[in-house]
């Protein structure tokens, strides 16, 4: 008698265990004359285990010899929790890995999986992420020996935010007209300046001062 190898990934229930019987005679049936039970090397982690068939040696005609076989768990891939989009919010000029990614990812029987997401070139480079959209992770899970990493993606909202426009300082010798006025503004982010983004529109001035004022 031969134990059945069998395999399963981290976190399913055992699978029922069987085994071969080679050797039977006349016809005869094993699950009828052959009596046993099969029991299995304890763990739950991934990695091989013995499958161990017992019963008596001596069973009705037959000298009966148990061979063992192996169990083989594998890693669970990671999912997405109801299978629902991971989203985040960020405000223009965040990196990508400072957002609060939403749901949790979990393995096939909904328990959480721990574990961070590597937003690859996006997380270091601010203008990765400039509108808002889908972009690709890879979830790493704390628990590396059981779990395998995951690909997602991530619909990101962008949020816009807040640009300052003042009125830059002027002086006037008496009895001048007034020089053209300008402004500066404050709220860049990314090494932007007003010339290198498009801002729709202009700023318009007024002043009470007149020529010929103290």
């Amino acid at each position: 008698m031969t134990a059945n190898s069998a395999t399963k990934t981290y976190g399913e229930d055992d699978p029922e265990f069987t085994a071969t019987v080679t050797g039977m005679v006349n016809g005869e049936s094993a699950a009828e004359l052959i009596k046993y039970e099969i029991s299995r090397e304890k763990g739950a982690d991934v990695g091989d285990y013995t499958i161990t068939p017992s019963g008596e040696v001596a069973q009705d005609n037959y000298q009966v010899s148990y061979k063992t076989g192996t169990l083989r768990i594998g890693k669970t891939q990671p999912r997405v929790k109801d299978g629902a989009a991971l989203t985040a919010t960020i405000s223009y000029g965040q990196t990508l890995g400072e957002a609060q990614v939403s749901d949790v990812m979990v393995d096939h029987k909904k328990r959480k999986v721990a574990g961070s997401f590597d937003f690859g070139a996006n997380e270091n480079r601010i203008l990765g992420v400039k509108e808002s959209g889908e972009y690709a992770a890879t979830f790493v899970p704390d628990d590396s020996t059981n779990y395998t990493t995951a690909s997602v993606t991530i619909r990101v909202a962008v949020n816009p935010i807040e640009l300052t426009v003042s009125a830059a300082a002027s002086s006037v010798t008496y009895g001048e007209e007034a020089t053209a006025f300008k402004c500066q503004y404050s709220g860049f982010v990314a090494g932007e300046n007003a010339s290198t983004v498009k801002i729709d529109g202009r700023p318009t001035y007024s002043c009470t001062y007149t020529k010929g004022d103290p």
